[in-house]
């Protein structure tokens, strides 16, 4: 009798649903923009590129990309200094937060998420690494 009476609801509210729509249609709220545009950006690493691959080749091309997609976070990766110098002094919406990978971060590569400072505020920030290696 239980199961009847479920069966019979669920029914009713559909039905209630349907005969409330337009041609039998469910009404669909309009599309909502996402809040936050994150981007992920493989730099490639600085050293030993030449040619049309070299650093110095690449470097205007990774900031006009940032500046058209206009992301609010980016996510990047093989960051060496050089190019993390770079990208500070020409992207100046934005600041970072990350570590490279050695002590001194001299030549060491870093993953590091550049944010918009008109729409974040960073509280705190710290970083772990999965293992000693």
């Amino acid at each position: 009798m239980k199961r009847i009476f479920y069966l019979c609801s669920i029914i009713v509210c559909c039905a209630f649903l349907y005969s409330c729509s337009e041609n039998g249609e469910l009404p669909v709220d309009d599309i909502v923009e996402p809040d936050v545009e994150v981007m992920s950006f493989n730099i490639r690493y600085s050293g030993g590129d030449t040619g049309e691959h070299s650093w110095e080749n690449r470097k205007a091309a990774c900031v006009s990309a940032i500046h058209t997609n206009n992301p609010d976070l980016i996510g990047m990766q093989e960051v060496r200094p050089d190019q993390k110098a770079w990208f500070d002094a020409n992207l100046s919406e934005y600041r970072s937060i990350g570590l490279p990978r050695d002590a001194s971060g001299m030549n060491a590569e870093s993953t590091n998420i550049y944010y918009r400072t008109d729409k974040f505020t960073l509280l705190d920030s710290c970083t772990f690494w999965l293992s000693e290696t």
